[in-house]
């Protein structure tokens, strides 16, 4: 158990009561999946979510509340990323080393794109049809043109880990979140100027974190980052216990770190909601989803969930929240208020 939870975050290296009014009512209903559901990306347009189950390398593709379609992928695939002006989906695969592109309107792969080796985080930047996608191994972001679906660039990012990726398409700037592998570096962000896709700088986020994914309110332009461990090196998290408890918040207009806010155990996969200013992050361990208000930097509820929560996702004309579920190959779904 312990290796396929170590699994979950590096392939190389009780309930609350809610504080205040809340901010998502109770799961409306439980959606089975494919096997060991991880990143969900969601498109509000067309109403469907897509679900990324690693060990059946496949996207599972949710349609309100009931499974529409499998997409065959790539091996072992972890995150994914939605364009809503071209219905384009791309699903990175972490042991094939490329990214599948789903045709949102077939539910079908039309491409696929090799890129650098494990790569992780994947973001879009609707406004530029570009695609932001981190290799761990090679330790760049490499970038997509979205037209042709072929990669353009490589961005060295100065630092070993690259994993979670945040694009804010109104500012043109876009995050990676940096794990490192030892000697503390796992606690920066590093920013890429979108309109160059040059490397502009790296945020320490002050205190070990081992970040892996992180999201963007592209209203208020506050980044949000799991801290997913407290050690130097993620694999003595698992060894001695040691998991983050935090969610960094950074202020995108001055690149520095304005907050910590204290959540569940192993914050992952984490969702801003910028119509109002919500951020949704699922707790791995604790089974549980932490809603925090970005006008308080604080948790305003605290939802029970399913089995190692480990990605989750808004759809701004449902009202509704998804959560993916690693440990019960589950979605939860639940009312956004």
């Amino acid at each position: 158990m312990r290796l396929r939870l170590m699994l979950l975050v590096v392939t190389v290296s009780c309930v609350l009561v809610p504080v205040s009014s809340a901010a998502v009512s109770g799961t409306i209903t439980t959606i089975p999946v494919g096997a060991e559901p991880v990143g969900v990306a969601v498109n509000s347009l067309t109403d469907k979510t897509y679900v990324a189950t690693r060990a059946d390398n496949a996207v599972t593709v949710i349609q309100g509340l009931a499974v529409v379609a499998t997409v065959p992928v790539g091996t072992f695939p972890r995150q994914l990323a939605v364009n809503a002006v071209t219905n384009k989906i791309y699903v990175t695969n972490f042991m094939s080393n490329d990214v599948s592109v789903i045709d949102g309107a077939t539910d079908r792969v039309v491409a696929t794109i090799r890129v650098g080796a494990q790569p992780f985080g994947v973001g879009v930047n609707p406004v530029t049809n570009k695609i932001y996608v981190a290799s761990a191994r090679t330790n760049s972001l490499w970038v997509i043109d979205g037209t042709r679906d072929v990669v353009v660039k490589q961005i060295p990012l100065r630092a070993s880990g690259p994993y979670g990726v945040a694009v804010d398409d109104v500012t043109n700037r876009i995050y990676v979140a940096v794990s490192g592998c030892c000697h503390n570096e796992g606690r920066r962000v590093s920013v890429i100027d979108g309109t160059k896709d040059t490397f502009l700088t790296s945020i320490d986020l002050g205190q070990k974190a081992n970040a892996e994914t992180l999201t963007v309110d592209d209203a208020t332009h506050m980044v949000y980052v799991g801290d997913l461990c407290t050690e130097s090196r993620t694999n003595d998290c698992f060894k001695n216990g040691d998991f983050g408890h935090m969610v960094s918040v950074i202020d995108g207009a001055s690149n520095t770190v304005v907050d910590h806010v204290a959540v569940g155990t192993a914050p992952f996969g984490p969702a801003a909601d910028s119509e109002r200013n919500i951020v949704y992050v699922p707790n791995l361990f604790d089974n549980t989803m932490s809603v925090i208000d970005g006008a308080t930097d604080s948790v305003i509820d605290t939802v029970p969930v399913g089995a190692l929560p480990a990605g989750a996702g808004v759809n701004t004309s449902t009202n509704r929240v998804y959560v993916s579920n690693l440990g019960d190959n589950t979605v939860s779904v639940l009312t956004r208020n």
